[in-house]
């Protein structure tokens, strides 16, 4: 089954030249293992009127959790900076799992505004 998944890559002085460096690599890790597809990508802020602060890659995965296994493994492989962030939906809720060192940390609440935000009330 397929699912959304985007990744928040934090853009160091200098990254953004590499950046399709990260989006060949991306996309060959998925189509080696038939794990997903990259469908976009671009920059992106935190808040409204922000300066430019993050490299955003929209990726739709086969199959959920070996999706995001190819993926936290492919970017950890780029060395990604710390604070790079996935973001993904399970059973409506939006959660998101952040690379600190050497290690991803275990998942939680997404802190984003994201259209896989769980619904409330309406």
């Amino acid at each position: 089954m397929q699912s959304f998944v985007y990744a928040k890559i934090p853009l160091r002085p200098g990254a953004a030249e590499h950046m399709d460096e990260v989006h060949e690599a991306v996309e060959q890790a998925l189509a080696a293992r038939s794990a997903g597809t990259l469908i976009g990508w671009g920059r992106s802020v935190s808040n409204a009127g922000d300066a430019v602060m993050h490299h955003r890659l929209d990726i739709e995965v086969d199959g959920q959790a070996r999706g995001l296994a190819v993926l936290k493994e492919a970017l950890a492989g780029l060395g990604v900076p710390d604070g790079t962030e996935l973001h993904y939906t399970v059973d409506g809720e939006a959660l998101q799992i952040v690379r600190a060192g050497a290690s991803w940390a275990e998942p939680v609440r997404s802190t984003a505004t994201s259209r896989h935000m769980r619904r409330t009330g309406r």
